[in-house]
């Protein structure tokens, strides 16, 4: 975990590529991908907070992941 302090339903993940271009695939699709932190923490490198609270549902979270390995899969940065 990249941050010591308490979190509630959040999490970092962490990339090989510039998270702008996944999010900017996110936006497309209607999802709010979550928040580059490259800016903030560049020590973490391309990576992306992101929260699920009960308003998101199994499907939504299913809907993220699917789109986020379409979006990886076609990406070969």
């Amino acid at each position: 975990l990249p941050f010591d302090g308490p979190r509630f339903h959040e999490a970092v993940l962490a990339f090989d590529r510039p998270v702008r271009g996944l999010l900017e695939g996110l936006a497309a699709r209607n999802i709010l991908g979550g928040h580059d932190l490259s800016a903030e923490h560049p020590d973490l490198g391309n990576a992306l907070l992101v929260c699920a609270t009960e308003t998101k549902s199994s499907q939504d979270i299913g809907n993220y992941a699917a789109a986020l390995r379409e979006l990886m899969a076609g990406d070969k940065h």
